[in-house]
């Protein structure tokens, strides 16, 4: 448990020079489809030639346009011949060509994997591209070359090469030959044993190749609050061990107005500051919580934290007059002192706080992303379809530490309010972009 709450450092990769690149790069994957003999061999009544055929189609039926496609075949067109190796359709032909060369197969002959592997390789176009092969058999070579052996010295040529294996209806013997193919060739290994569970590989492995270079969020920290304490990543300042507690995987807080005239400028009561530091570049950082919005001037905030006097960062907050009740969500920078905030409504005005209370579907969801100099603020209830976002706020000198706090706000009104705001936090995580890359 306590290891999904720290930095998941491995999945922190540096993209600056190398993402702007693989922007331009095309992304090339060649299908390699075994059609020799033992592919009449029958699975669950059906042929497996027929079956692969049919998973082929369907995963070709979702590919991106963004992608050049290309097929080799093996052992289709002779019985007994090791250099039955042929381009059936070259990377980057239309989906209609490669789906009828791949109906015209007719199983024949041997398993020439090695072959047909160095053969792939020498067919993908010169430049800085992402390429990718993806191995569809049911049996391992079968003219005594060694395909492990010729993997990794494909990939070892510096052109961004990946081969994955897909085996279908496979021996223990031919497993450990496909697996150590898929191991050489620095790609992934699947297994199938009925029409399904090809499908279903298939479907994983055409998926994982096609977004390779693309640029996705992945977590980098993640914090569930399981146990019955705060986790040693977290300080506390301003701490007051009686209004929070760790139970039943939340973190479970209770906040009152802040007693600014003896704390001068600490903030809040209880800032929760993350001390593993956050990764360099761009990231997000989301909480999940519920709040009671019981007094109309409840306040919880997710920010860059220094002191009292320096934060910036995103915060939800109710608000009550003589007008009516409603939700803010804020963007706010205070630098030595001085504030600038962007704020939006949330939640819609109505005429009693008891029926704002009843509106704001819990939990909701409270953002902060970073994209360079610039730092976004939004929020969704569980019932929102979208995200509502507030104009970015920007920073030359941000402070470096994330933290999150909960209180009441005066409003600037100067008026000592009263009462309390419980809270409940389920998870708070940061995710950085990752390029899904060879």
């Amino acid at each position: 448990m306590l290891a999904r709450s720290f930095y998941r450092i491995f999945a922190i990769i540096v993209f600056t020079i190398v993402s702007i690149a693989s922007a331009l790069a095309e992304n090339n994957v060649l299908f390699v489809f075994d059609a020799s003999n033992s592919m009449w061999g029958k699975v669950e009544g059906v042929a497996k030639i027929e079956t692969a055929r049919k998973s082929f189609h369907e995963m070709l039926s979702g590919l991106k346009e963004d992608v050049n496609i290309g097929v080799i075949a093996y052992g289709h067109n002779q019985k007994k011949s090791c250099e039955d190796v042929q381009t059936l359709a070259p990377i980057g032909s239309e989906i209609s060509l490669i789906s009828k060369k791949v109906n015209e197969i007719v199983p024949k002959g041997k398993t020439p994997i090695a072959a047909a592997l160095k053969a792939g390789a020498e067919s993908f176009p010169e430049g800085d591209n992402i390429n990718s092969i993806i191995l569809i058999s049911d049996g391992k070579e079968t003219c005594h070359a060694d395909p492990c052996s010729v993997a990794a010295e494909l990939v070892s040529r510096g052109i961004n090469l990946k081969i994955h294996v897909v085996g279908f209806d496979i021996s223990e013997e031919e497993r450990t030959q496909l697996q150590c193919i898929a191991h050489a060739g620095k790609g992934r290994f699947f297994d199938a044993t009925t029409a399904k569970e090809l499908q279903k590989a298939v479907n994983s492995v055409s998926k994982e190749v096609t977004s390779a270079g693309k640029t996705v969020l992945t977590e980098v920290f993640r914090d569930d609050f399981e146990g019955r304490e705060v986790q040693k990543h977290w300080m506390i300042q301003n701490a007051n061990s009686e209004t929070f507690v760790v139970e039943d995987g939340a973190l479970l807080g209770i906040s009152g107005f802040p007693d600014n005239e003896n704390k001068g400028n600490a903030w809040f009561e209880n800032i929760f500051s993350l001390q593993t530091g956050l990764p360099k570049g761009n990231w997000t950082a989301t909480v999940k919580l519920k709040i009671e919005f019981s007094t109309g001037y409840d306040t919880f905030t997710l920010a860059l934290y220094k002191d009292g006097d320096n934060w910036l960062g995103s915060q939800i907050y109710s608000y009550h007059d003589n007008r009516g009740s409603k939700l803010m969500l804020t963007a706010v920078k205070k630098a030595k002192g001085k504030i600038t905030a962007n704020s939006g409504l949330f939640v819609e005005e109505d005429k009693s706080f008891p029926a704002i209370q009843a509106r704001a579907v819990q939990p909701l969801y409270l953002r902060l992303e970073k994209s360079g100099r610039s730092y976004t603020t939004s929020a969704k209830l569980d019932d929102m379809d979208d995200w509502i976002v507030i104009d970015k706020i920007s920073s030359l000198r941000a402070p470096d530490t994330l933290g999150f706090s909960a209180s009441q706000h005066d409003q600037g009104w100067g008026i000592n309010k009263s009462g309390e705001t419980v809270w409940k936090m389920d998870w708070i995580r940061i995710e950085a972009p990752f390029l899904q890359n060879q």
